[in-house]
């Protein structure tokens, strides 16, 4: 684990191919973070 946590979540947030018909297929996007406080120290 990464200890990210999910700050965000965009639906139908870009496009990169489209149908038969010509229309968009959309896709959603996930935004992670983490606070600099947590990240690991090694």
């Amino acid at each position: 684990r990464l200890g990210l946590r999910r700050e965000g979540h965009f639906i139908k947030h870009k496009f990169f191919k489209r149908d038969a018909q010509g229309n968009p297929i959309w896709t959603d996007t996930y935004l992670y973070a983490m606070l600099a406080e947590e990240w690991p120290v090694k």
